[in-house]
């Protein structure tokens, strides 16, 4: 399973000698987003030391575009053009674009501003994720995801649009990743009603507090 996080304003652009170079932070620790799924939800939050592995490993991590995976690469870890490190705070990154139209004309729009989101696609498949059920602060259920451990980051990304522009880490690019893909334990799926019946009410309160035993 392949997934994306959105960040936004934390790309810079920057000449070293001839090099455009790029870099920025593509994830954030200890930064919880809410995720909407339909008419479910969750809570997720990537932990400190998530990407150490994936970093120490040196993967193959590519720096795209939009994650357009048919444009060719801008940086790649392998080629020492893409520079990945995990720090208390998140994963930094800086890249250094090649020499081609497609890279300048990338950087031009970076550095106006007009391309000011930054992303990363992974992979979870080791199941080094947590699952549990807290209460938000408007009081309802909510299930909540903490990821230990990024199992393959294949790829770090400017992207164009922020799907959510107030926050700045772990944001979702709807147009990116497919929402349905995430398969939140079953005991822990709580459907927001069309309204707020009393029925309804009933129903969350009763399933919290099973949650909670």
């Amino acid at each position: 399973m392949r997934e994306t996080r959105i960040v936004q304003g934390e790309l810079r652009c920057g000449m070293a000698g001839d090099a455009m170079r790029v870099s920025g932070v593509a994830a954030k620790y200890n930064n919880p987003t809410v995720i909407q799924q339909g008419r479910t939800s969750f809570k997720e939050v990537l932990l400190p030391g998530a990407f150490r592995k994936a970093v120490d490993a040196k993967q193959d991590t590519a720096f795209l575009i939009n994650h357009d995976r048919s444009r060719l690469p801008l940086g790649r870890v392998s080629s020492g053009t893409l520079r990945l490190r995990d720090a208390a705070d998140g994963l930094h990154f800086e890249c250094d674009f090649p020499d081609t139209e497609e890279a300048r004309s990338a950087y031009v729009s970076i550095q106006r501003g007009d391309m000011h989101g930054c992303s990363f696609g992974f992979g979870t498949d080791t199941g080094d994720d947590e699952w549990s059920m807290e209460r938000g602060a408007d009081g309802k259920a909510v299930a909540v995801r903490k990821i230990r451990n990024i199992s393959a980051l294949e790829d770090v990304s400017a992207v164009t649009f922020p799907a959510y522009p107030n926050t700045s880490v772990n944001a979702r690019s709807q147009e990116f990743e497919n929402r349905s893909a995430i398969e939140i334990p079953a005991g822990l799926i709580v459907e927001e009603p069309e309204t707020d019946s009393i029925e309804e009410i009933e129903r969350r309160r009763r399933l919290f507090n099973i949650a909670l035993l």
